[in-house]
């Protein structure tokens, strides 16, 4: 983002900067509310939930910021953030659920090590790529984003329902 915005935007970088620092304080403090909202509503349902908002709001966000407008972009940027964050406040619980005790801390660390390595590692990398093949349009970058959000649903959703099958066998 803080490329794109400043590269082949007008963004100054420091505006920019300001923007993801008001950005990273609004996921802070509202991070915490997705686990209250799936101890209401139950976990799948707010992960879907988030998670089809999150993959729908994605070319939103990149519209916002196409404004060059600082508030603009600062309220997508912090709109698609804000429900990644309850999602990610969720996934711990949801991690922790799928591993056993004696293997749980494993599991989870190899979780976020490899999901961090190969996707959060490279994503960069690939969306430059994308962005230089499609010609400087942000669409293939977008579309790339859509994607790992629809991967991320389908993997949640079948982590909660192997999950609820467990502690069905349990009770």
């Amino acid at each position: 983002m803080l490329s794109w915005a400043t590269s082949d935007l007008s963004f100054d970088r420091s505006t920019m900067l300001n923007v993801l620092l008001c950005y990273s304080v609004v996921q802070f403090l509202v991070q915490p509310l997705g686990v209250v909202l799936a101890e209401r509503f139950g976990a799948a349902r707010t992960v879907g939930t988030l998670l089809t908002l999150n993959f729908l709001l994605v070319p939103v966000m990149y519209a916002l910021v196409a404004t060059e407008d600082a508030v603009a972009a600062g309220f997508g940027i912090s709109l698609l953030g804000v429900i990644g964050a309850m999602n990610y406040a969720i996934l711990a619980g949801l991690l922790a659920q799928a591993f056993p005790a004696r293997v749980r801390y494993t599991g989870i660390s190899l979780s976020y090590q490899v999901c961090s390595a190969l996707i959060g590692g490279t994503a960069p990398l690939v969306g430059e790529w994308l962005f230089t093949a499609g010609g400087g349009s942000i669409v293939p970058v977008a579309v790339y984003q859509m994607a790992l959000v629809a991967v991320s649903l389908v993997c949640s959703l079948v982590i909660l329902a192997r999950s609820a099958r467990t502690a069905d066998q349990l009770d």
